[in-house]
């Protein structure tokens, strides 16, 4: 029994032992209150002591610290220490920490607290305040300023302040003397507002100046802004520019053509917009009316039209005002189009005379509908779903014109679309009855339609008419249009030229790499079904056609892929190659690319896009793009040609381009010279040459000829050899001759020998020696060769006597 209580003793310490294991007291040394500068370093010491009397602990110190302030706080600021941020301390032992911090470079101008918590083991811990007052630290900029002023008058300028310190500051302004190069401009005749003025901790402003001009006083000046504050004074550039005084009137929007019903008991009206572009204020801008006259017969007096109620305006530099020109119907005029002027009268006597226009009539009815209609966004809308647009639909006549009653409006387009209009977007009908409208009234119109699947993609196709009917008038919007999803995407484009490459461009870019005559460019498309997974739409028989325009020698290069189909929500990639023409002007030459296909509700999708290919010719180059024979071995007739062309594929006229063709064994040594030019659609761009080569005389070998290009007449652009092969006659035993005259009998002989041979009268034997012999050279030939003979002089002896002896016996 005692051992037990001893064991249950020693387990309960052990328990009490761990369980105080972490703990610590931290107590700061030194004093944990600080005043500093911006960007200067404070530093302090604490102790930890480890109260665990069994135990080490695993100190943990915060690398940052959060400082609150009254207004602002400082986050995260570093904080380094003389031991390591991890570290173990021994059971019952005590430590000195050292630490620093850096105050940030931004920290405003007021005390801050932060704390620092030291942790040990499993979350044991104890902390303490840091108190840090921030000195101020103030500090600003200023901007340049200028101005432009006309002399004798004054303008405004303006200039940015900006509080860099950290304290708010208290700022006044002055000037000095402008100075000129024959006279000033005094510092009482600029004028800061506001002055003085606060400027908050971070805060920007503009300060507004005025600057008022001597009369006489043309020219440049300079100056300062000087701006004091609670920490010193800075100052900054001030230029002014004096003009001559100009006084100028611009009009800005023409005069509208003014509508006159002569019953109307309002007057007509249209609107002239001026705007002054002088550089000094107008106070007086006046305004006086011709007749308007519809010949030399007929007129509407000046004394019924009236601008702007009669009276004056005035414009500051810069400002501008919109003038009204009334004019009151009389039942009297005579209908038809009339001209007249008004005159803008301004400054120092001077004006400006703008004609206009206006058109009597009889009282009408007049309805106002938009050009076109969409029905679908410009990206297009998505198939099997509704859509709803809107437009506005007024009485587009003037005054005294006659309402619109029993206006109604509906749509020619096929019943596929189920076209329906509503008034207040919530109930409609195909035919929907609008009421009335008096002159210069809307309504706005919505129009909802419902795309079929089978719709085939685009934007601004056109599905019929919009009718507009009332008692008075009628009205037609012809672009009635549905814009439909395109459900086929160009997902990604590369663009490779030589072994540089544009990724992921887009419609209307430009290939970053400029491609040379010659160079191979590659387009690389991934093409995606936008159809979702789960719609299990596929696109069929899509395909792929790339037309480079223009490019080879003004005329289209033709890249098309073969058809393939792309399942629902799946990409596809298709590759296409061309060559860059060696006839090739430097421009930018459009690639366009047009994706087709039809999906499984035989709906069409199309979509093209265009980027732009860079084409960069180098300065000088002649290419050679022919140096050949016309046969390259030759054996019985050694007779054939060698041709030469030349290109070039420069940037640059060649005035002076040589041609050196050069064959010692074909007696050729010539040098040419030509003038290339530089534009594929003109002759003098190539050069060509054939001649004629003799090759009987040459022994069985190898024979070069070497063709060399120079611009500039000595500087090598284009060096080309060609190899010609003379070999012995095949034909056996038979030496071929070239003259004209025996090429017949050659050509008959080697025929008669094919026949034998061909007939199995000629044929190979194997020498002693055991080689391989021709029949020829054989014994057998030999024999049948005096057999033959033989025979044949048997046959002659038959024949002369058959012919000669025996007609005597006869006789």
């Amino acid at each position: 029994m005692k051992k037990l209580l001893i064991s249950i003793l020693i387990l309960l310490s052990l328990a009490l032992g761990v369980s105080a294991a972490g703990d610590i007291t931290v107590t700061p040394v030194s004093s944990q209150t600080f005043a500093a500068n911006v960007s200067e370093t404070i530093t302090g010491t604490f102790t930890i002591q480890n109260t665990n009397t069994t135990d080490s602990v695993t100190i943990s110190l915060p690398s940052t610290i959060d400082f609150i302030g009254a207004t602002t706080n400082q986050t995260s600021v570093s904080v380094s220490y003389n031991v390591s941020n991890s570290h173990s301390l021994a059971n019952s032992t005590t430590e000195s920490v050292n630490y620093s911090i850096t105050v940030p470079a931004g920290a405003k101008n007021e005390a801050f607290q932060g704390t620092l918590n030291i942790t040990a083991g499993a979350g044991n811990y104890d902390s303490f305040v840091i108190t840090l007052n921030v000195n101020a630290a103030p500090a600003m900029t200023i901007a340049d300023a200028a101005v432009t002023v006309a002399e004798g008058n004054s303008n405004k300028g303006s200039f940015t302040i900006t509080n860099t310190g950290n304290s708010d500051l208290a700022v006044t302004f002055a000037a000095t003397d402008l100075i000129g190069s024959s006279q000033n401009i005094s510092s009482l005749n600029v004028v800061m507002d506001p002055n003085p003025t606060t400027l908050n901790y971070g805060e920007s402003r503009d300060i507004n100046f005025t600057i008022t001009a001597p009369a006489n006083s043309t020219g440049s000046y300079s100056g300062k802004i000087m701006a004091t504050h609670n920490g010193g004074q800075i100052n900054n550039t001030l230029t002014a520019t004096v003009e001559a005084v100009n006084e100028a009137i611009q009009i800005t929007e023409s005069i509208s053509k003014a509508v006159i019903v002569r019953t109307s008991s309002q007057d007509a009206t249209t609107t002239l917009k001026i705007k002054n572009s002088g550089n000094v204020a107008l106070s007086s801008v006046s305004f006086t009316a011709t007749d308007l006259a519809k010949d030399a017969n007929t007129t509407i007096a000046s004394s019924y039209i009236t601008v702007n109620g009669g009276s004056s305006v005035s414009l500051a530099v810069g400002e501008e005002k919109n003038i009204t020109i009334a004019i009151t119907p009389q039942v009297s005029y005579i209908d038809g189009d009339y001209t007249g002027n008004i005159t803008i009268n301004y400054g120092a006597g001077k004006s400006h005379t703008e004609s206009y226009s206006a058109e009597v009539r009889s009282a009408g009815a007049f309805i106002g509908v938009p050009a076109e209609v969409n029905l679908g966004s410009e990206s297009g809308e998505e198939r099997g779903k509704n859509v709803t647009t809107s437009f506005t639909l007024s009485n587009a006549g003037s005054a005294g014109d006659s309402s619109l009653t029993g206006i109604t409006v509906s749509s020619t387009a096929s019943s596929d679309y189920k076209i329906e209009f509503s008034k207040d977007n919530s109930n409609f009908y195909s035919t929907l009855d609008v009421g009335s409208l008096l002159v210069g009234g809307s309504q706005t119109i919505y129009v909802k339609g419902y795309i079929p699947l089978d719709q085939d993609s685009g934007s601004d196709m056109d599905i019929g008419n919009i009718e507009i009917r009332s008692n008075e008038a009628n009205a037609t919007i012809t672009k009635f249009y549905l814009s439909t999803e395109m459900m086929l995407r160009i997902e990604d484009l590369d663009i490779s030229v030589e072994s540089e490459t544009h990724s992921n461009m887009d419609n209307g870019d430009t290939v970053k790499h400029e491609a040379k005559p010659g160079d191979k460019v590659e387009i690389d498309l991934k093409i995606e079904n936008l159809f979702s997974s789960s719609s299990d739409i596929d696109i069929d028989d899509v395909s792929v056609k790339v037309t480079v325009e223009g490019i080879d020698d003004e005329d289209d290069i033709e890249l098309e892929s073969s058809e393939f189909s792309i399942n629902s929500g799946k990409s596809k990639t298709v590759d296409l190659e061309f060559t860059v023409p060696y006839k090739v002007d430097t421009s930018s030459y459009d690639i366009v690319i047009e994706v087709e296909g039809r999906d499984d509700e035989r709906a069409d999708h199309e979509v093209t896009w265009t980027v732009k290919l860079p084409v960069e010719k180098e300065t000088h180059k002649l290419m050679i793009t022919k140096a050949a024979f016309g046969q390259s071995t030759v054996e019985c007739i050694r007779s054939t040609s060698f041709s030469v062309k030349v290109l070039n594929i420069g940037d640059r006229k060649e005035n002076e381009g040589v041609i050196e063709v050069i064959g010692p064994d074909f007696k050729i040594d010539d040098e040419i010279d030509f003038e290339f030019d530089n534009r594929i659609d003109e002759d003098d761009i190539e050069f060509s040459k054939t001649y004629s080569i003799d090759a009987r005389d040459m022994k069985p070998g190898t024979y070069k000829i070497t063709v060399m290009a120079y611009y500039a007449e000595d500087d090598l652009s284009d060096k080309s050899v060609a190899e010609l092969v003379v070999k012995d006659c095949a034909a056996d035993g038979i030496q071929v001759e070239q003259d004209e005259e025996d090429s017949e009998a050659i050509i008959l002989e080697q025929k008669a020998e094919d026949i034998m041979e061909d007939g199995g009268a000629v044929g190979q034997e194997i020498g002693e020696d055991g080689e391989e012999r021709s029949f020829k050279q054989s014994g057998g030939y030999t024999f049948l060769l005096i057999f033959g003979n033989l025979v044949v002089i048997a046959v002659a002896v038959f024949l002369v006597f058959k012919y000669l002896i025996a007609p005597q016996k006869e006789e």
